[in-house]
């Protein structure tokens, strides 16, 4: 059996649709642009590879949501195994914070289990029985990590002032 392989119009509807959302999600669990930028190309070249039946926006949101978390968790995985520091951003890890931190440096330092849960809810809108579900956590879970979330950020905040 060979599957369909999606037509340039139904890719670029999705790449329109989804590109901005991905690239949020990506870039929170990564930090950074360029990789981010990688994971939703990566992404939308699994859509393209895989031709999966998608049933409705929902589901489209949902499956490359869930592509795009698995890849970033991908990349962590091998910045840990091996680490390394970009020359580029020498100039930042050498000079110490500023008080302008914005918000989206405190959400990418969080632990991941909470910012994943933090994105889902507050910039996608995921209801905390969807989070569970697509997570497969229990909503006490998500809901325990999302406390967890908005602690740790109120803390980051108290801490610069």
């Amino acid at each position: 059996m060979s599957k369909e392989t999606p037509s340039m119009t139904e890719v670029e509807r999705l790449v329109r649709a989804y590109s901005a959302t991905l690239y949020r999600h990506s870039l929170v669990m990564l930090g950074s642009p360029e990789d981010a930028q990688d994971v939703v190309q990566e992404t939308f070249l699994r859509y393209m590879k895989k031709a999966p039946r998608l049933n409705g926006p929902d589901h489209e949101k949902a499956w490359l949501l869930t592509v795009a978390a698995n890849l970033c968790r991908n990349q962590l995985r091998q910045r840990r195994a091996h680490p390394h520091t970009p020359l580029d951003s020498l100039p930042e890890v050498v000079s110490p914070p500023t008080e302008d931190t914005p918000l989206l440096d405190r959400l990418t330092a969080l632990p991941e289990k909470v910012k994943v849960v933090l994105l889902l809810h507050y910039v996608e809108g995921y209801k905390v029985r969807e989070i569970a579900q697509r997570l497969h956590l229990t909503q006490s879970t998500v809901k325990m990590r999302l406390q967890k979330g908005r602690q740790l950020l109120k803390y980051a905040y108290k801490e610069e002032e």
